[in-house]
């Protein structure tokens, strides 16, 4: 595709019942098949679109698509896309042919179904929750009940071999990860660093749904630390502060009491109880509200976690991944070395960071 412009009126026809996973690939060879295999059975297509490529991708996905030709549909997207976080980004509109906002919209424009969900290169399916949560979403398109049902991942990081929970940022998921109706009003803009999903006069219309934790996030298990997209120095900046603050837990540690302490004091005491309260909840939805998604993460966190099998959802599907060993050293602005999992000699933070 060399000159597709998106217009919102493009969302506009009409699809088919239905769930399109959506893609937007640039170098995500690493852990694009098993991406790709563990939620291929949740969703009635997956639009695979991939821009500027010099590892496997294309091969990859050309490989999955003649596989699986009724579920996976592969496009290439060709005009320069300017990476997130540059000034290239900033200065560029949405309806440019060079923004990162028209690529995602193009990959959406393809989707033949009524029902859409972001899927990046580096998510792994949690097996039993996503399967509940599909099935939810089902139901209520089939009731006429439509909703943005938003979901959150479980960050990973450390050794391939042996990955465990990136204690200092453990959760991410709360901007643009959700099922939403394909709509002409609900597409994506540019915005100063990256694209946002906006939703118009929808955002007003369409209730809120909190699905659970869906995924586990293997961007920082990449060999470049999920930063090698970024234009210098934005890449380097990001490999130093993330070297310099990774901590990790074991799954069984992260699901230890202490740590949902330390998660509900991060979150405030005091809130948290008050808005498990029923009464408060009753009054809320008096006044079309809800609690934010924070809470409400926080509320189904244990069981959400009891669900994963880590065998099955993550360790099987590790196995088999297409990883080139990580680089002995990376150029970064205070000498940081590169090529261990974690540095023993950096003193835990304060907090732990949820996104």
């Amino acid at each position: 595709m060399q000159d597709f412009l998106f217009r919102p009126e493009q969302l506009a026809s009409p699809r088919l019942p239905g769930i399109s996973a959506v893609m937007r690939i640039k170098n995500g060879a690493e852990f694009l098949e098993a991406t790709i295999r563990s939620h291929l059975a949740f969703f009635d297509e997956i639009v695979a679109c991939y821009n500027d490529c010099s590892d496997r991708t294309p091969q990859i996905l050309l490989q999955l698509a003649s596989e699986f030709p009724d579920k996976i549909r592969v496009f290439h997207y060709e005009p320069q896309v300017y990476p997130i976080l540059s000034a290239a980004h900033a200065g560029a509109g949405t309806f440019s042919l060079h923004s990162m906002a028209n690529y995602y919209n193009f990959a959406l424009a393809q989707c033949r179904y009524q029902l859409a969900v972001k899927l990046d290169d580096d998510h792994l399916a949690i097996t039993a929750n996503m399967a509940r949560a599909v099935a939810t979403v089902r139901a209520a398109s089939a009731q006429g009940k439509p909703a943005l049902f938003r979901f959150s991942g479980l960050n990973l990081a450390g050794d391939l071999a042996m990955p465990q929970v990136y204690r200092t940022c453990p959760l991410v998921g709360t901007g643009d990860i959700m099922f939403f109706p394909v709509h002409p009003e609900i597409y994506f803009v540019q915005a100063e660093k990256f694209e946002t999903l906006q939703f118009g006069r929808q955002k007003a219309l369409l209730p809120k749904r909190y699905l659970g934790v869906l995924y586990c996030h293997l961007k920082h298990l990449k060999a470049d630390y999920g930063f090698a997209n970024l234009a210098e120095p934005e890449r380097s900046q990001h490999c130093h502060r993330f070297l310099h603050s990774l901590q990790l837990q074991s799954l069984s540690q992260f699901c230890d009491a202490s740590t949902r302490q330390e998660l509900i004091a991060g979150y405030g005491t005091i809130a948290f109880w008050l808005r498990r309260q029923a009464w408060f909840k009753w009054l809320l939805r008096q006044i079309g509200k809800e609690n934010p998604l924070r809470m409400q993460r926080l509320e189904s966190l244990a069981a959400d976690l009891t669900a994963i099998d880590w065998q099955q959802d993550v360790v099987c599907w590790l196995a088999e991944a297409d990883t080139v060993p990580p680089p002995a050293q990376i150029s970064l602005s205070q000498g940081v070395a590169v090529g261990s999992s974690h540095r023993p000699d950096t003193k835990w933070p304060a907090g732990m960071l949820v996104s």
